[in-house]
């Protein structure tokens, strides 16, 4: 099982994955995000978190609104804490 993996409406990302497709985006979109309504608890070394993530994308000038609820869940190794899996659905796209 990966250290890492993502699951973005529908798709199943590595980090490797997940790397490609930000940098296919490269020079092509801006992006911006705000995150609200953070869940969030803490077990010993793991801890789990929700939220919702709201994107705004501009692509050849134009521009599409994105909203997400995500939820991640986090590992405590060697005193780093780091996301061990993050899953997205899309709530809302504009």
């Amino acid at each position: 099982m990966p250290d890492f993996e993502l699951i973005e409406d529908t798709l199943r990302l590595t980090m490797d994955g997940f790397v490609d497709l930000v940098r296919s985006f490269e020079g092509k979109a801006t992006v911006t995000y705000r995150f609200t309504q953070f869940n969030t608890k803490v077990a010993g070394n793991t801890a789990w978190t929700s939220y919702r993530n709201f994107g705004d994308f501009v692509v050849e000038g134009q521009k599409r609104q994105s909203e997400w609820l995500e939820t991640a869940v986090l590992v405590r190794r060697e005193g780093v804490w780091r996301i061990d899996r993050l899953q997205s659905t899309v709530v809302r796209r504009r």
